[in-house]
C-alpha cells in the first residue's frame, strides 16, 4: 500500500490514519494482532521492521497489547521480549559524547521505516477468515484496562504530558516528560541535562523490564515484580505515544 511519507522528518505518517478512532479495531487488526502473538511477532523480517519502525505507531502498539491482554490476560511475554529488544537498542544508540549530541540524539531516535501494521492498511481490513468468537473477544479492552490500572502509579508519573492534553509547548527547557514522537515533534532540540534525565529514565525502565522478561524463563518463574510490567507500559509510551491508553484509563 502506497501512502505519503514524511521521509525528511524520519515519521512515516499515513495521513488516512488520522480519520480513523483509536478504538475500537476493526477486525482486519484483530485478526492479524492474533495471529502476531501466536508467533509471527518473533519473525527475523517482522523484527528488522519493528526496529526500524521504532516499534509500532501510536495506534497499532496499544491495538497489539490490547489483543494479547484480551487473550492472555497479564501473560504478556511476547511484548517484553520485543520491547526489552528495542529499548536495549535505543538505549545503544543515545549519543554517549562528541559534539552535536542532541542534534544526533533527535536523528538517531527517528524512525527509518513505517508501522508495517499501517503500511498493510489493517484499520481497513475486513475479517478474512476469522471466526466472529475470535473478534469479540479481541476486540474488547477491559484487561488492557485492569492491567493498566492495576500498575497506574507506577507508569503515570513517565507519561507524556502533551498525550495527556497539557498545553503544547515548544519550551524544551521546561521540565516535561515527553515521548520519543513528541520529542521529535518539537521545534527546539533537547538539551545536555534533558537527554541525560531521558536516558536515566529509559535505563531505569529496561532494568525492569529486563526483570520481568527474566521472570519467564525456567527457573525465575515467580520472580516479576510491579515495576517490570509498569516499565513495559513506559516503554511503550515512550516509544510510541500513550493516546490510545490514556483515552481507555
Amino acid at each position: 500500500m502506497k501512502w505519503r511519507r514524511g521521509l525528511r522528518a524520519g515519521s512515516y505518517e499515513d495521513p488516512q490514519l488520522r480519520l480513523v478512532p483509536f478504538w475500537p479495531l476493526s477486525d482486519g487488526e484483530i485478526h492479524y494482532f492474533y495471529w502476531f502473538i501466536q508467533g509471527s511477532i518473533m519473525n527475523a523480517g517482522v523484527r528488522w521492521a519493528l526496529r526500524r519502525a521504532w516499534g509500532l505507531c501510536e495506534r497499532h502498539a496499544w491495538a497489539a497489547l490490547a489483543v494479547e491482554t484480551a487473550f492472555r490476560s497479564d501473560y504478556v511475554l511476547g511484548p517484553t521480549v520485543l520491547y526489552v529488544d528495542l529499548l536495549d537498542r535505543c538505549l545503544s544508540h543515545i549519543p554517549r559524547s562528541g559534539p552535536f549530541r542532541p542534534l544526533r540524539f533527535r536523528r538517531c531516535m527517528r524512525a527509518t521505516g513505517p508501522c508495517m501494521a499501517c503500511d498493510m492498511g489493517l484499520y481497513w481490513a475486513t475479517n478474512g477468515l476469522a471466526k466472529s468468537e475470535l473478534l469479540d473477544q479481541g476486540r474488547r479492552t477491559d484487561a488492557l484496562v485492569s492491567y493498566a490500572r492495576r500498575y497506574r502509579e507506577l507508569w503515570q508519573p513517565n507519561a507524556c504530558q502533551l498525550c495527556a492534553g497539557s498545553p503544547r509547548t515548544d519550551d524544551l527547557s521546561a521540565d516535561n516528560t515527553l515521548c520519543r514522537p513528541h520529542i521529535l515533534a518539537q521545534r527546539n532540540t533537547p538539551t545536555e541535562n534533558q537527554i541525560r534525565s531521558l536516558q536515566a529514565l529509559l535505563e531505569t525502565t529496561y532494568n525492569h523490564v529486563s526483570i520481568l522478561d527474566r521472570s519467564y524463563t525456567l527457573g525465575n518463574e515467580g520472580t516479576e515484580r510491579p515495576e517490570g510490567h509498569a516499565a513495559l507500559l513506559t516503554t511503550i509510551g515512550w516509544l510510541s505515544g500513550w493516546r490510545p491508553l490514556l483515552a481507555l484509563t
